[in-house]
């Protein structure tokens, strides 16, 4: 019989095990690969619903033509977005609008040099833009493209939105392709080590059982050396990972992990001292304006040269309850100062890791930058106060408001003139004219508010036909004032629309002198109901015409 060589052949079929192994890898590392390229686009979309925050609520309902947006509010937009660009490393910031078919920049990013090319970049005409911008802003959805013209090669997103008023228009970001690449490079490059590893690995595992057998094998001097020296890299590589438990071995990797995707850093310093020890990923220096030597990271310079003045004494407490154990891993959110000036929202994690012995006792600290977190909360503040429609404060906003100057019998509100308002006809236009008739009665109503309160004041959609108008520091005469602007403003658009009704509305107000009496303040506000309805029942009788003939 023949002799089987069992150690043998299980080797040979060993082989091929290490490719086998690479291939999975390989596949889960481009799966995971477009899971970070899929995080780049929805990060770029969190940037791209911030930017209509950075613009005035009725911005786009104003912009229709090429003088409709003043010079300084222009200079004004271009700052704001200039700097959001800068900030978030993007190459253009804009919003388009279309009108006979073309499209307009109304609110760009403009460089120095673009700004000594020409005066005025609102209503910029975009010649070379894609159809694809045309085709987001004609179906209200949302692309990502990638493109380039005589600015550059970019990717970018196209996001249609309305205005308060419902007027279309779009906000666009530009991400050049080599920032995108970087980005790309920065989220999966820790992954490209581990499959880089993996290869590294496998081609020692397939060489020592290709020449483990020296009467079957005859390796050269030279390939031999290539192989100790590919052994010595990887275990300079991987020596830390050795001297760690298990538990730390993956608390360690997690740590990475999560260091690169999330853009954090990640600092120990030392109780005793207040110096540094060591730092990971050192991004804070960095995203606040600091070059190399610039810097100290040690507490009390931070705290002198970069911690907003009115959190330093929350993060002393904070820092001293962690390092006394009264408290465990604890975060906050604060501002940061940049090097220009200007301040960012980033959050810091505070956890004390014990040493060897109380000299080598140390408190990690975590800082991510939040600052499109807190612009998406603000955005969403926004949301949750205001009406839809009308873009004025809802009811929910108004009860909370009153509740809190309530609380405090807030003295420096007070005379408080709370006026009742309802709008004449609605039901008739909505019944005769259709529901988007209806609506525009009342943007056109809430229009007239923003455009004739003072600063001061506070408009209110209580829901339907109902709204409230708060005039705080405000007595009778005052009021009248600007209730005479409000009929004139009312008078002028009813002479200028061209609509088949007529804006008419009654009001009823009272007046708050003392907020502590709730059964004084209902009295009130039910007689400012009283005399609204009454003004809207003498109105009908007089034979007020909504609709016109």
């Amino acid at each position: 019989m023949r002799k089987i060589h069992f150690i043998s052949t299980l080797k040979h079929s060993f082989r091929y095990i290490g490719p086998a192994f690479l291939i999975p890898v390989l596949l889960i590392a481009l799966i995971d690969l477009h899971r970070d390229l899929k995080r780049i686009d929805e990060w770029l979309l969190s940037l791209a619903r911030s930017v209509p925050l950075l613009l005035e609520k009725d911005f786009h309902d104003r912009a229709v033509d090429a003088d409709s947006i003043s010079f300084e509010e222009e200079l004004w937009n271009r700052k704001l977005f200039n700097d959001y660009a800068r900030y978030n490393g993007l190459a253009w910031v804009y919003t388009l609008i279309e009108k006979e078919g073309k499209l307009y920049m109304t609110a760009p990013t403009v460089s120095a040099e673009e700004a000594l090319d020409r005066e005025r970049w609102y209503f910029f005409e975009y010649e070379s833009a894609p159809n694809e911008f045309y085709q987001a802003l004609e179906k209200g959805e949302r692309d990502f493209i990638n493109y380039r013209d005589e600015w550059g090669h970019f990717r970018t997103i196209i996001l249609p939105l309305n205005s308060p008023a419902g007027n279309p228009y779009a906000v666009c970001i530009d991400l050049a392709i080599s920032s995108y690449i970087r980005l790309m490079v920065r989220t999966t490059g820790f992954k490209s080590l581990i499959i880089l590893f993996s290869f590294c690995l496998v081609i020692v595992y397939i060489s020592i059982l290709t020449n483990s057998n020296p009467a079957h094998s005859h390796p050269s001097r030279h390939l031999l050396l290539s192989r100790k020296d590919l052994q010595r890299i990887i275990d300079s590589q991987t020596e830390h990972l050795h001297r760690l438990t298990e538990k730390e071995r993956v608390n360690n990797l997690q740590l990475t992990n999560a260091l690169y995707a999330g853009q954090m850093g990640l600092y120990a310093f030392n109780i005793k001292s207040g110096r540094l020890d060591h730092a990971f990923n050192n991004l804070l220096p960095e995203t606040l304006g600091y070059e190399h030597g610039q810097y100290q990271l040690d507490l009390e310079w931070m705290m002198d040269h970069i911690v907003d003045p009115e959190f330093i004494p929350s993060v002393r407490i904070l820092w001293e309850e962690v390092v006394t154990g009264r408290k465990g891993p604890s975060f906050m959110d604060l501002k940061m100062i940049h090097k220009e000036g200007k301040t960012l929202w980033y959050r810091i994690h505070l956890t004390l890791q014990p040493g060897a012995d109380r000299e080598e006792d140390c408190v990690l600290i975590l800082t991510q930058g939040i600052q499109d977190v807190k612009m998406r909360e603000r955005f969403l503040l926004q949301q949750v106060q205001t009406d839809d429609l009308t873009g004025l404060y809802n009811r929910a906003y108004w009860e909370e408001y009153f509740r809190a100057i309530q609380s405090r019998n807030r003295r420096s509100d007070l005379p408080l003139i709370i006026c009742y308002i309802d709008i004449n006809g609605l039901k008739s236009v909505n019944d005769n004219l259709g529901h988007n008739a209806g609506d525009k009665l009342l943007t056109d109503f809430a229009g007239i508010l923003n455009k004739t309160i003072r600063g001061s004041d506070m408009a209110v959609r209580m829901g339907g036909d109902e709204f409230l108008l708060i005039c705080p520091q405000t007595y009778e005469l005052e009021f009248d004032e600007i209730w005479s602007r409000i009929l004139k403003n009312t008078e002028k658009l009813n002479m200028t629309m061209d609509r088949d009704y007529m804006l008419s509305f009654s009001h009823g107000i009272c007046v708050l002198n003392d907020l502590s009496d709730d059964k004084e303040i209902h009295s009130l506000l039910a007689e400012a109901d009283r005399k609204m309805y009454r003004e809207k029942r003498e109105m009908k009788n007089a034979g007020l015409t909504i609709l016109r003939c």
